[in-house]
């Protein structure tokens, strides 16, 4: 058996019949091909019996090294009837919650932490077995939906403090925070960000309490800012980090709007925190759902110049109103027919359908600024609910979809498919870009970036000969092939002759456009730093 070539003991295993532990037996190599299909990914329950069975799973290295991605379920106590959904449920809660993610991570203590074999992705998430014949746990009904905002699923200090905290778990490479019919508590990024400081990967789902208690919003959005915050200082290898925060406008739009503006920052502080993130040197890929209430601080406003180093790819999703009480769009009424009328369509309280000069022009010129300064952006995607959807790709994005039937976007995309290309769709027909929208916008086409083109850059066609070409090692931020690092030299047969971009500081905002002709420069070659030309 141990001599069966790879591949046909594959094609064997995919034939026997589950459980597959006991074919192990048969060989060592058949051992290894079971249990490599078999502890790659584990789920695993807070009770003690099934903790004791993991640990004797996992005792050796080779079993360790195995394991690719462990679920994690927390088992909450059953609430009885009378304290359903009250205070005393949500102190069991943490309590429980806190001492399963202590014993996980005291089990975890133990292992090797220099062997760089063992990584893992852990997903958390909590069950419990609700009361026979209770409503509070149909996802729709009445005692669900109001109750559910004072149950955030925390960690409890009394209980770590006791214990000097988490234990440091160098391990575990990525966190995933399950959605479920509980919310989380933001502090637990915190907590958990500085116990697990190897993570490139982190993954939560978090819920805003309802306008009704603005106090508790107000202080749950502090707390998320204060995790990010920690988030940023804590994660030095974090390259993705995906969040949704359920929030949004109010139907009413009467309705008086909330501040999140604090009388010792000027600034939205949550939309500061994740534009720290997003500027972290190995943060490549961001996604934020969620319609979150955020300010033109997340792209650092006007006067910001910081550089966005590593970003790949950013998607953002939010509401149409800022955190300073204010509407994204103004009270200009629809015009109406009679007939909408006597169908019902009308009147409606969603009144605000015009675009607001003062709040929405702000937002969008600091979005296109902040993505010139982002060189190794290849997608963005920025949606603010029922009023604009922003949509940006670098030259071979986005890829076609199959069996997509033609319409005016996919027109466009294949027309530019070579391109840097923006999309803005505005649910507004009569409002149109304002030339410093415009102005920004193309700035960042015009830009040369790692993975996009250069620019359109004038074409010199007296130039018919093969050009020669040196060129110094360009700047780390924009490499003309990733991972070179030696100066490069090659003909370029292209006509009209190779145009290239010469970067004057460090940060792309001064840079000259410039090309090698043998007949202006003799024989002379030049050297220059290389961006990706386009012809």
């Amino acid at each position: 058996m141990d001599r069966t070539p790879g591949e046909l003991m594959v094609m064997i295993a995919s034939h026997l019949e589950a459980p597959l532990a006991p074919y192990a037996a048969i060989s060592r190599l058949w051992q290894d091909l079971i249990e490599t299909g078999t502890f790659s990914k584990i789920h695993l329950k807070s009770g003690d019996g099934s903790r004791l069975k993991f640990d004797a799973a996992f005792k050796t290295t080779r079993r360790r090294r195995m394991l690719e991605v462990l679920e994690f379920e927390i088992e909450l106590p059953c609430p009885q009837e009378e304290s359903l959904q009250g205070p005393r449920e949500v102190a069991r809660n943490n309590v429980a919650f806190t001492e399963a993610n202590l014993a996980l991570f005291q089990t975890f203590s133990v292992w090797d932490h220099d062997d760089t074999n063992v990584r893992f992705h852990l997903d958390i998430g909590v069950t419990l077995d609700p009361p026979n014949g209770s409503l509070a746990w149909y996802p729709h009904s009445l005692p669900y939906v109001d109750g559910n905002w004072i149950k955030y699923i925390n960690f409890d200090d009394a209980i770590l403090n006791a214990s000097g905290g988490l234990p440091l778990v160098p391990l575990v490479s990525g966190l995933d925070l399950m959605d479920c019919f509980r919310c989380y508590h933001p502090n637990l990024l915190a907590t958990l960000s500085g116990a697990l400081p190897n993570l490139d990967y982190l993954g939560a789902s978090f819920m805003s309490p309802p306008r009704r208690m603005p106090d508790l919003r107000q202080s749950i959005r502090s707390s998320m800012t204060d995790s990010l915050c920690a988030i940023a200082a804590n994660l030095h290898l974090l390259t993705s980090l995906e969040l949704h925060w359920k929030d949004g406008y109010p139907f009413n739009h009467n309705f008086p709007l909330e501040s999140y503006i604090g009388l010792d920052s000027p600034h939205d502080r949550l939309s500061v925190a994740i534009r720290r993130i997003c500027q972290l040197p190995t943060m490549r890929h961001v996604r934020l759902t969620g319609e979150c209430i955020l300010s033109d601080q997340i792209f650092g406003g006007a006067a910001d110049d910081s550089v966005w180093p590593s970003l790949e790819t950013i998607e953002i999703g939010m509401a149409s109103m800022t955190p300073d009480g204010r509407w994204e769009d103004s009270n200009v009424l629809v015009s109406s027919t009679r007939w909408e009328w006597e169908n019902g369509q009308m009147p409606i309280h969603e009144f605000r359908t015009h675009l607001c000069d003062a709040t929405f022009v702000p937002f969008l010129t600091s979005l296109a600024r902040a993505t010139a300064r982002m060189p190794r952006l290849r997608q963005l995607n920025v949606k603010m609910v029922a009023m604009m959807i922003a949509e940006f790709y670098r030259p071979g994005l986005p890829e076609p979809k199959p069996n997509c039937r033609p319409n005016a976007r996919s027109r466009f995309l294949d027309a530019h498919r070579d391109d840097s290309k923006w999309l803005i769709w505005l649910f507004e027909d009569g409002w149109r870009l304002p030339p410093v929208i415009t102005a920004a916008l193309l700035d960042v086409e015009a830009a040369p970036g790692e993975l996009g083109a250069a620019g359109n850059y004038p074409k010199l066609n007296d130039n018919s000969e093969k050009n020669e070409i040196t060129a110094s090692p360009p700047l780390w931020e924009f490499p003309l092939i990733p991972g070179r690092q030696q100066p490069y030299t090659g003909s370029d047969p292209k006509k009209p002759g190779p145009m290239r971009a010469l970067y004057n500081n460090g940060n792309r905002t001064d840079y000259t456009v410039v090309y090698h002709d043998k007949k202006k420069s003799k024989s002379n070659k030049e050297n220059f730093t290389l961006a990706e030309r386009r012809d």
